[in-house]
């Protein structure tokens, strides 16, 4: 277990020293100078000296390890070129609103894709099963902005249901504690809150969901379709369990190992998931920070929510690494 953990460490540093130079030479090889865009009445010296404070005269080696001092060192990823802050400040303020909404979006994933996933098993061959291989494929094909577009168009603006855009009424008086407003509504009692926080959190959860249900759908259907077909369901099935027994107790236990890796790896994508999700639904996360930063060619800004991003994906890859081979008894007993 212990040399399982070092290589693993190992390889998070290397993924994300290979992801800081890639993030790094993306940015800075695409044509333009965020300097000149920036400045209303840019002159020669006045941009050569923003470009000197900001190191972007110096080569790129020089400007490479600059950013990975202040990074490792000091915990600073620079000043915003937009909005003149500190962008691990910026980050820090954004990321609890893309934490709750990938945390929502996950848990109607896994929810949703593994009762679809059972469904579709217990009838499989029929057309309960063959409608539900259709809704999996149309889930993982159409893309996540033409989707939060059409909910945005249907259940807001045509019905009404729900409302689109930011995470709070505009009216609500609220500060919160952890970020996390519908935590913050019930440990505050502020049951107001909570309803206005999760009205506006459904539509952006549920479209940010929709890829990962269709693909924990059809995870779990194989997975259960292949443990209905082993020795211990027909003993069960022998000894008169229930079908319903068979299918929940025993097949789908059977089959968690493969539905929660697949459920790990989901949720790291959402995160990447999100900066489309957000920039649809005005969702004031990371997502949206990312995309903003992108278009006004903050490179401070771009690095370091990138960087942050990649961070959290490889962290999280390796929680679920560990927590399968603590689960899987092939692991636990070669630990032991």
């Amino acid at each position: 277990m212990l040399a399982f953990l070092a290589k693993r460490l190992l390889s998070l540093a290397l993924t994300i020293f290979g992801a800081s130079v890639a993030v790094f030479l993306i940015i800075h090889l695409v044509p333009g100078d965020p300097v000149s865009l920036l400045m209303k009445n840019p002159t020669p010296e006045k941009v050569a000296e923003a470009r000197a404070r900001l190191m972007l005269d110096k080569p790129l080696p020089v400007q490479y390890l600059a950013f990975v001092r202040n990074a490792v060192f000091h915990g600073s990823f620079g000043q915003s070129l937009v909005t003149s802050r500190d962008v691990a400040a910026d980050i820090a303020r954004t990321w609890s609103a893309t934490a709750e909404l990938t945390i929502a979006a996950m848990l109607f994933g896994v929810l949703a894709g593994v009762a679809l996933g059972v469904w579709m098993a217990a009838r499989r061959g029929h057309w309960p099963d063959l409608a539900g291989n259709l809704f999996s494929l149309l889930g993982q094909s159409v893309p996540i902005f033409w989707l939060g577009l059409m909910v945005v168009l249907a259940f807001s603006l045509g019905l009404g249901w729900f409302p689109a855009g930011d995470r709070l009424s505009a009216q609500a008086d609220f500060e919160p504690v952890t970020g996390l407003l519908l935590l913050d509504g019930l440990i505050t009692a502020r049951f107001d809150v909570f309803h206005d926080a999760l009205a506006h959190l459904v539509l952006p959860a549920l479209t940010l969901g929709t890829i990962p249900a269709a693909f924990i759908a059809r995870v779990t259907r194989a997975a259960v379709v292949e443990a209905l077909g082993q020795d211990f369901i027909r003993t069960a099935r022998a000894k008169g369990a229930p079908e319903s027994r068979v299918l929940l107790r025993h097949a789908l236990r059977a089959a968690l190992g493969p539905i929660s890796t697949i459920a790990g790896l989901e949720f790291a994508y959402l995160l990447g998931g999100a900066v489309l999700t957000e920039t649809v639904f005005g969702w004031p996360g990371l997502g949206r920070y990312i995309a903003n930063a992108i278009v006004a060619r903050d490179y401070p800004a771009i690095q370091g929510a990138l960087l942050a991003l990649v961070c959290a994906v490889v962290i999280i890859n390796l929680l679920m690494d560990l927590l399968h081979r603590l689960a899987d008894p092939r692991f636990a007993k070669v630990a032991r």
